[in-house]
Formats: structure tokens, C-alpha cells, sequence
């Protein structure tokens, strides 16, 4: 059975496909934005609870952790595991 022709090139399609995938990250990144500090405070927090043991580290370098991650930029949840490799830590 054939495919339907559409009217649309491959270079419309593609150029589609990137406004749509544009789209999800400018909505992605509001979502981010929305965010007040307190929350992403509490973002790492619980990150913090469930990773510091695969970086094999206590819970008292947090407070540093986080600073860090503010300071870089890093301060949101999809950014926290670049901003630790940053920092320098390392998985187990």
C-alpha cells in the first residue's frame, strides 16, 4: 500500500519539526522560570536525599552544593547533575 503525497518537502517538514521542538523548550523553560527560589531550594533538597549516596558524600555539603549550583547557573532540577560534575563530584 503506498503513502499519501502531502504537498510538504522534506525541508518544510524539518523546519516544522524544529518550531514544534523550539516550542517544548520555550515552555520548558517557563515552567523553570515559574519556579521562586524556595522551590528550587526544595527541588535539590529532595535530589540531594535521593543522589548523595551514589556521590558518597553526607548530607553536610548541601548547603555548599546548592551555592554552587546558583552561581552556575545550575539551579534546576534537569541542570543539577551537570552543576555537581562542575563541582567536581563524581558518581560511584
Amino acid at each position: 500500500m503506498a503513502r499519501p503525497r502531502t504537498n510538504q518537502t522534506k525541508a518544510e517538514n524539518i523546519q516544522e519539526k524544529l518550531e514544534i521542538a523550539r516550542q517544548a523548550e520555550l515552555k520548558i523553560l517557563k515552567a523553570d522560570n515559574d519556579m521562586t527560589e524556595q522551590e528550587k531550594k526544595e527541588a535539590f533538597k529532595a535530589y540531594w536525599a535521593r543522589s548523595r549516596k551514589l556521590f558518597n558524600k553526607e548530607k553536610e555539603i548541601e548547603d555548599v552544593l546548592w551555592a554552587h549550583l546558583k552561581a552556575i547557573g545550575c539551579d534546576s532540577e534537569e541542570l543539577f547533575d551537570e552543576g555537581i560534575a562542575n563541582f567536581g563530584l563524581k558518581k560511584k
